[in-house]
């Protein structure tokens, strides 16, 4: 039963009905879909977590509201070669803090702080956290750090991290990254007291006990939070219902001008929907198909279209293991596939062709999504002319017919091509099913459907043949996305089997680039090459929306931060 939906606001009752004028001034109210899992900064990795650490803590960097700029924010300026923040080979980063920092208790925010909370970041080293992001600039793999296999790994954290007085932080990378600075504006390497997380319990900050907390699963902040010191403080915390945050009235960049936020998890859309139109909460998150029913509600604005660092793929696996039945007759034979099926690279452009993007946006997608044929989407890297498929059923027969010399299309096959219980990928393997048999009746692809949980075991052991993919990105660099989706070590690379030694060293020179132009240009090498070599076949850009009452001010979406930033907002 869903909890009562009198949110904890300033003392007032909200009305069920709409009204014209503003209600509850100083207070915004947020209703969500799902819970956050943790106010632990060395634990979260979520979204929703995520947006809650980005309005009670301050990182050393961040962004300009809309702006996707790097901006001071606990660092008195950001580094530079040319303010002397960043050494002459690229490895060592300098931080000097604004003075007179507060956590919200009032005591000083200091160094020691802040080599604190990113070095427990690497030594908690949660296997669903985001301490491989820190860890692959700072030790050179995004594998953990773990104390079991590698107890000296401690003493390379501490050389990596030290605060060398009260107001200095400086940081050893492995090798030049020249996304580290976009990876420091990650709400979840935030900066919290030191001696507070000591006393409630976590780790000591020295290497007597690091092993203890080494992939520790819970710590001592799953129900509270770390001393922080950014624009809000929390004051209510019910999870997994409920959270309420107050201002910080001594928050270094003076007092937010919406004194209190109140976020409420509502599973239901419906209901959220109902709210809306009540005006009982100011911002609901929805379901793109959804949106029409709030557009044209007086008082309310939905905005559509908003681009989101996340990219859709086809993605196709050449070395097929386990469950030797998926494959049918596991021959090339029009009664199954053998397991190197997508070995062939004719073989996956013909999928590549088959593939009508314009179909997806528009009746799968409802409008809400951009068509990608590359790795170029919006905001990241610029797009090489010319690379991709389209949708071209021709071209399609021309390279089925060159597969296996001719031998694919004589005898056809049958294909298990995978998805969960998603209606979006569902829809967009069924339509390639249709547009792949259309070519020759001895083509059979067949759609099945696995749980989640299923989906994703027998992905990683590499037991799915083809399937609809997302990459949403840890950080706002084309490297958090052209890596996974191309790298060595990429999450979609290796789960394809893929690999391509020239991709390899373009990708090791971009991360070692750190002149904009030049990484610009090894990118689009990169995309012409995994377009010729057609593994992870774009299809399209997610996009968001957003709902909120017209009396909301304020209110940035920018393509770099996680959630909202209700600091800039006014009502």
């Amino acid at each position: 039963m869903l909890r009562a939906l009198l949110l904890i606001t300033a003392g007032l009752v909200m009305n069920a009905q709409a009204v014209a004028q503003v209600k509850n001034p100083g207070t915004v109210v947020k209703a969500i879909s799902e819970e956050w899992t943790t106010l632990d900064p060395a634990q979260c990795y979520d979204l929703n977590c995520g947006e809650v650490l980005h309005n009670l803590f301050d990182t050393l960097v961040g962004y300009n509201g809309s702006n996707p700029q790097i901006v001071p924010l606990l660092a008195r300026e950001v580094p530079t070669r040319a303010n002397g923040g960043i050494s002459a080979d690229g490895r060592t980063y300098t931080f000097k803090l604004r003075p007179n920092l507060r956590f919200t208790d009032g005591t000083p925010v200091t160094a020691r702080d802040v080599e604190y909370s990113l070095r427990r970041m690497l030594v908690v080293a949660a296997a669903t956290g985001p301490a491989q992001l820190l860890s692959e600039p700072l030790l050179g793999t995004p594998d953990l750090p773990d104390a079991k296999e590698n107890p000296d790994i401690y003493a390379v954290i501490e050389r990596a991290i030290r605060a060398t007085d009260p107001h200095t932080v400086t940081i050893r990378l492995a090798q030049p990254f020249a996304p580290f600075l976009t990876i420091l504006t990650n709400p979840y390497f935030s900066v919290y007291s030191r001696s507070a997380a000591i006393r409630a319990g976590a780790w000591s900050g020295t290497a007597r006990d690091w092993a203890q907390h080494n992939h520790e699963e819970s710590g001592p902040f799953q129900r509270k939070q770390p001393l922080g010191s950014g624009p809000y403080k929390l004051a209510v915390y019910d999870p997994p219902h409920s959270l309420v945050m107050v201002h910080n009235v001594g928050y270094w960049r003076g007092p937010a001008r919406i004194r209190r936020v109140a976020i409420q998890v509502v599973p239901e859309d419906s209901t959220r929907m109902l709210m809306m139109r009540a005006g009982d909460v100011d911002i609901i998150d929805l379901p793109p198909a959804l949106l029409s029913q709030l557009e044209g509600v007086p008082g309310v604005v939905v905005t559509r279209n908003l681009p989101a660092v996340s990219l859709n793929g086809l993605f196709l696996n050449q070395k097929v293991t386990g469950h030797p039945e998926q494959l049918g007759s596991g021959k090339l034979d029009g009664q199954g596939i053998p397991a190197n099926f997508f070995s062939d690279v004719h073989v996956r452009r013909g999928f590549a062709y088959s593939i009508d993007r314009k179909t997806i946006v528009k009746e799968i997608l409802a409008g809400q999504g951009i068509a990608r044929q590359s790795l170029a989407i919006s905001g990241l890297a610029s797009e090489q002319p010319g690379v991709g498929y389209g949708y071209d059923p021709k071209k399609a027969e021309q390279e089925f017919r060159r597969v296996f010399g001719g031998q694919l299309w004589q005898k056809g096959f049958v294909l298990p091509v995978y998805a969960t219980n998603d209606p979006v990928r569902n829809s967009i393997l069924q339509l390639l099913k249709r547009n792949v048999e259309a070519l020759n009746p001895k083509f059979r692809v067949e759609v099945q459907q696995l749980t989640t949980q299923d989906y994703f075991a027998r992905r990683s052991k590499g037991e799915l043949t083809a399937w609809v993919g997302n990459w949403t990105l840890d950080y706002y660099d084309p490297h958090n996305l052209f890596e996974p989706w191309t790298g060595p070590d990429g999450t979609y690379a290796t789960a394809q089997h893929y690999s391509n030694p020239q991709i390899d060293r373009l990708l090791h020179q971009a991360i070692v680039e750190t002149v904009p132009a030049k990484r610009q240009a090894l990118y689009r090498q990169v995309q012409g090459l995994q377009a010729r070599d057609a593994f992870g076949i774009p299809l399209y850009q997610v996009v968001d929306s957003g709902i909120r009452r017209e009396w909301l001010g304020g209110r940035n979406f920018n393509l770099a931060t996680v959630g909202d930033s209700f600091y800039e907002m006014n009502k």
